[in-house]
Parts: structure tokens; C-alpha cells; sequence
């Protein structure tokens, strides 16, 4: 669930696709791909000022575009820098970016993701599968969609796909198991979800010791527990109150958030029950 820019404009996505590439476009799609590495609001405001002055300056230059609809949504997904219409603009963005240049795969990464976020799930597939059969040997691309296809409800698609591209890359980066930990949770396999929050190995992000703790709390190991617990408080100190939000900004409501925050609650985080 981490930010994924900078994994998805490694694999030679970048394009000039307007009909000369403003000076400085490079350097600004360069500074996106580190935005992921330094994932703060500072950074994030920044880069979409970037971003937008870029997209001025060359209108028709699809990775911008991408690059900025990701930044959009990270408003709502990470809750950088809101203003209005985020989910709106992410999408507007995205669009611009597929109409530059539709076969791009980093723009139908974008739509993909766009649509994700806004439940728009038929439309969100279709553009998913296109992000693949466009670049179908990039390990993140395949395993980026394929995340949110399981997070979509297709567990065992989007599973195979993130199978797939560890497969592509042994030392493939941690967030490509978040996928594969939330479909053992739901099995209730909490052992082996365990077993596969600790090989994320992303010690700076939150959802990381999030998911820790509720599998050693579900596992009833609370000391375990209760050390991933401040690991996670210490990078996001009011995650009892923001913890069902953030998942269900992913999941949206159902039982897997609900046993998740289980798991939390018996790793000792007093996550309120939901309003009726």
C-alpha cells in the first residue's frame, strides 16, 4: 500500500509524448520518482506543484499526467495536502494522460488507479488489464495491479498476478506481499499472514507494523504484539483513531477490516468499535 511511483517509472516508461518536451520535464519526472522514497506532505506539495507547472508547460506529455494523477490521489490515500475534488482530479488527470498517449503504460496504471479509488470497479479491470498487456515483463507494474485486483474482491487473480511477479524478481521491494498477507487474514490463516508481514521488510511504514501487530494479536502472542504495536504508534501516533478509515479507504466496510481491527484491539490498540 505504499506509494508506488517510484517502482512504477523504473521500468522505461517515461515518453515524450507532446510535440517537444519542456525544458525541465525530465528533472520533474525524476523528483516524482523520488517522491515515493520521501513520502511526506513537505514532498508531496511540492512535487505537485511540480507536477501541475509541468503539465502547463507540456499538455501533452502523458508520464506527467500519470505522475500527477498519483500525487492527486495521494490526498485522499495518504491525506496529503487535501483540497477539494481530489478523487475527481486524480481521475482527470489520468484520462488526460491515456488521451497523450494510450498506449502508455504508466497512464492506464494511473486510470487504474484512479478508478480504484472512486469503487468505479468494472471500469477500474478493464483499465488494469490493459496496464498489463501493455508492459506484461515489469514485476511492478503486474504486481501493483495486481494488488488492487485482489483488493477489488478477485483474491485469487490478483494473487497470482503478485505471485507472478516475485517470481520476475526474488528480491522483489515488500509492498508486493501486502496483498498475499491480507488474503491469508481473511482466510483466518493467521500464521501464515504472519509469516509474510515479516518478510515486508518496509520498517518506515506504518501499514507495515499495522499488519504485524494484528497477526501476532490475533495469535494471542501479546508481547510480540505489543512491540510491533509502539513500532507502529511511534510513525503514526493516532492510528486508534484513523485505523479503520485508513483500511477502508482500501477494503472499504466488511470483515476483513473488521477482523483486522480485531487483531489490533487483542494486540492492545483501543480501536473504537464503529458508530451505529
Amino acid at each position: 500500500m505504499k506509494s508506488i511511483l517510484g517502482a512504477l517509472t523504473l521500468g522505461g516508461h517515461f515518453h515524450e509524448t507532446g510535440r517537444e518536451l519542456a525544458e525541465g520535464a525530465h528533472e520533474v519526472l525524476l523528483r516524482g520518482m523520488g517522491y515515493s522514497e520521501r513520502l511526506t506532505p513537505d514532498e508531496h506539495a511540492e512535487v505537485r506543484d511540480m507536477l501541475e507547472r509541468a503539465v502547463r508547460e507540456a499538455p501533452g506529455h502523458a508520464d506527467c499526467w500519470a505522475l500527477l494523477s498519483y500525487v492527486y490521489n495521494d490526498e485522499h490515500r495518504q491525506g496529503f495536502n487535501p483540497k477539494p475534488g481530489s478523487l475527481d482530479r486524480a481521475l482527470q488527470a489520468a484520462r488526460r494522460a491515456v488521451r497523450a498517449a494510450p498506449s502508455n503504460a504508466l497512464a492506464q496504471q494511473a486510470l487504474a488507479h484512479a478508478l480504484f479509488f472512486r469503487r468505479e470497479f468494472q471500469a477500474f479491470r478493464a483499465a488494469a488489464d490493459r496496464a498489463i498487456a501493455l508492459n506484461p515483463m515489469d514485476g511492478s507494474t503486474i504486481a501493483f495491479m495486481g494488488i488492487l485486483i485482489a483488493y477489488a474482491g478477485d483474491w485469487d487473480r490478483g494473487c497470482a498476478l503478485v505471485e507472478e511477479a516475485i517470481e520476475f524478481n526474488p528480491h522483489a521491494p515488500g509492498w508486493y506481499r501486502f496483498a498475499l498477507f491480507f488474503n491469508a487474514f481473511r482466510k483466518r490463516d493467521y500464521r501464515t499472514a504472519l509469516d509474510i508481514a515479516l518478510r515486508i521488510n518496509l520498517p518506515t511504514y506504518f501499514f507495515t507494523h499495522a499488519a504485524i501487530a494484528a497477526a501476532y494479536g490475533k495469535l494471542g502472542e501479546r508481547e510480540a504484539a505489543h512491540g510491533a504495536l509502539q513500532e507502529l504508534l511511534a510513525l503514526k501516533p493516532h492510528f486508534d483513531t484513523e485505523a479503520r478509515q485508513e483500511y477502508e479507504k482500501w477494503f472499504g466496510p466488511g470483515e476483513l477490516v473488521a477482523d483486522v481491527l480485531d487483531g489490533l484491539r487483542e494486540a492492545g490498540l483501543a480501536v473504537p468499535q464503529r458508530s451505529s
